[in-house]
């Protein structure tokens, strides 16, 4: 009689166990079911997705830095004067370069380290072109008008190429440095200018007029941003890609110099270099 007993027991037992784990294995089911679409395949659509967006801005970086720098037009504006203002090469060369420059400007450094160099070697040197540099200060630039005044200043005593260098080179030491003034003074001691002269030179108004004037010129001719160059008719603006642009330009021009010489019978021009400025001829 106990052992009948006992055995309902157990199987009550066993039945309620059964019972249960299928109750729990529906519960699971429907769980599943209605619960938010929280799932690992979700999440890693959205783990892809976001990779997807970061590739595409990377993408479009890489795009951005290996972009032609080339524009495909040039603004065309006649009667760039050199005025009176220093110059490298044959003062009769073919084609004039004008190039309105702030010393403060990191772009104009970039510049005259890689593109302007290139120009000399292959155009300057060879008496192809004449280069011709005036100032245009950018009023952001706080020691770019002194550094302008330093360059011309060195100019009056024949030293103006080397004092361009030295700025453009040295860039970092002097731009936003309170003391820009003893580094110029320093650098005019390098190159051996007569101290008294190049101080009173720096101070004179005549030469804050002459760069003045250069300012003005240059907004007459739609320079707003520096390097501004202009090689013959063509406007170019900041530190383009030289074989790609500026190699370009200067060929175009030179052919259409060349041709319009040979319809005028003009004679080629000489071919030996200067690096003076024409105040000094």
């Amino acid at each position: 009689m106990n052992t009948s007993k006992n055995a309902n027991i157990i199987w009550i037992l066993l039945v309620g166990i059964i019972i249960g784990f299928l109750l729990g294995q529906l519960w699971i089911t429907v769980s599943s079911r209605f619960a938010p679409q929280t799932s690992l395949s979700d999440t890693q659509q959205t783990l892809t997705t976001t990779e997807s967006q970061q590739s595409q801005q990377e993408w479009l970086i890489r795009q951005a830095e290996n972009v032609n720098v080339t524009p495909k037009y040039f603004e065309s504006v006649k009667n760039v004067s050199p005025d009176d203002d220093p110059f490298m090469g044959p003062k009769d060369a073919k084609l004039t370069i004008v190039e309105f420059t702030d010393y403060q400007c990191p772009f104009c450094k970039k510049y005259f380290e890689g593109p302007m160099q290139q120009i000399k070697k292959d155009y300057v040197d060879t008496g192809k072109v004449k280069y011709v540099l005036r100032d245009f200060p950018l009023a952001e630039h706080p020691q770019a008008l002194l550094a302008a005044a330093t360059a011309n200043c060195a100019a009056k005593q024949n030293k103006f190429w080397e004092m361009h260098d030295l700025l453009f080179s040295n860039q970092n030491d002097w731009s936003y440095n309170n003391d820009a003034a003893k580094i110029f003074s320093a650098y005019a001691a390098r190159l051996n200018l007569n101290a008294t002269t190049f101080e009173k030179c720096v101070k004179n108004k005549d030469t804050i007029t002459e760069i003045a004037k250069d300012g003005s010129d240059g907004e007459l001719y739609g320079v707003s941003r520096t390097p501004t160059i202009f090689i013959g008719e063509r406007k170019i603006i900041g530190a383009q890609d030289y074989n790609s642009t500026f190699k370009v330009v200067i060929e175009q021009e030179l052919a259409a110099a060349t041709k319009t010489n040979v319809s005028q019978g003009t004679a080629p021009a000489p071919t030996q270099q200067t690096t003076s400025s024409s105040q000094e001829q």
